[in-house]
Formats: C-alpha cells, sequence, structure tokens
C-alpha cells in the first residue's frame, strides 16, 4: 500500500457517535465554537466528548476532509 504524505496518518478507525459537520474548508471550527459558546481547543473537546460525541467528522461536498478523535483526547497531553 502506498504510504500517506510526511504529516500524514492513515489507517482504520471506527466511532459510535460523531458529530458530522459541513465544512467549507474553514469556517467550522468558528460556528462549532460559536454553538458551544465560544469554548475551544480542551474546553471545546470536553463539552463535545460530555454531550456524547466521540469524534468529528468534516465533509467538503461528499468527501470527507478532516476527522478528529476525541477518544484518544487526554487533558493532560493536549496543548491546547
Amino acid at each position: 500500500a502506498d504510504k500517506p504524505p510526511k504529516g500524514y496518518i492513515s489507517g482504520e478507525l471506527t466511532f459510535r457517535n460523531p458529530l458530522v459537520v459541513e465544512s467549507d474548508g474553514v469556517s467550522w471550527k468558528k460556528e462549532l465554537s460559536k454553538k458551544y459558546g465560544g469554548k475551544s481547543g480542551k474546553k471545546l473537546s470536553k463539552a463535545l466528548i460530555a454531550d456524547g460525541y466521540d469524534g468529528i467528522i468534516t465533509k467538503e461536498d461528499r468527501y470527507i476532509s478532516e476527522t478528529i478523535d476525541l477518544t484518544t483526547f487526554d487533558e493532560k497531553k493536549a496543548k491546547y
């Protein structure tokens, strides 16, 4: 199999309850932050987990553009 480009990770991941967000490539993070009272970074991750989400999948048109795994979130290791 081909290796992913440098800086990319490939593999399989299964979510039970992901938040699926339509994305234009940029503003989905701002919109999600607004929806959660301006929270961002660790605070936003914790709020999403508290709401039962185990991941975030962003879609542009019909393609997945980004996947965020919240099942491995560790507040002590998270930088932001």
